[in-house]
């Protein structure tokens, strides 16, 4: 299998969550989105952490968008979010956002980039990235920074509004 998309694991998810129609279809997409097998793929090293994340962004995606009962598509995109974290954590894309010696702008604009970025799933995962990255935009020490450096300011505004665009379709 030469693409992540080719795992039967996905392909299995992917069928699920565009074609459910009742009978107890709906969970079997929950029941496969929390499964050994899309788990294994998606924190194991057989792809690169950027591939496996967008891979998880699709399937939220088609989650958020498809025919599944609320309930379950929230339990879904829970556990893709719980996914794409664990993947963040341990590739040590997200620590050194969060670790509290890390300068608060670098921190802002690591998890900007993040938000900005098709490597996460709508859902918590982009939520709480969003609201760490918010909260951190409201410290003093960044309203300085942010006050007397324009380029720094202009740099995370349209890091700021990628990242609201690009869940914006999905709420609308």
């Amino acid at each position: 299998m030469s693409r992540i998309g080719e795992a039967p694991a996905i392909l299995r998810l992917q069928e699920l969550l565009t074609g459910v129609s009742g009978g107890g279809r709906e969970r079997a997409a929950v029941r496969a989105a929390m499964g050994e097998d899309l788990q294994r793929i998606m924190i194991g090293p057989q792809w690169p952490a950027r591939i496996r994340l967008e891979m998880l962004t699709e399937l939220a995606h088609t989650a958020a968008t498809g025919p599944l009962p609320t309930r379950e598509r929230d339990v879904i995109l829970a556990e893709l979010g719980r996914l794409a974290l664990r993947i963040l954590w341990s590739e040590g894309l997200f620590g050194e956002a969060v670790a509290p010696a890390t300068p608060a702008t670098e921190a802002v604009s690591r998890l900007l980039e993040l938000a900005a970025s098709e490597m996460l799933p709508e859902g918590p995962t982009f939520r709480v990235v969003m609201q760490r990255a918010r909260a951190l935009l409201s410290r003093h020490d960044v309203v300085a920074a942010l006050t007397t450096d324009a380029a720094l300011r202009d740099r995370l505004q349209g890091l700021l509004a990628r990242a609201e665009n690009r869940v914006r379709h999905i709420t609308a």
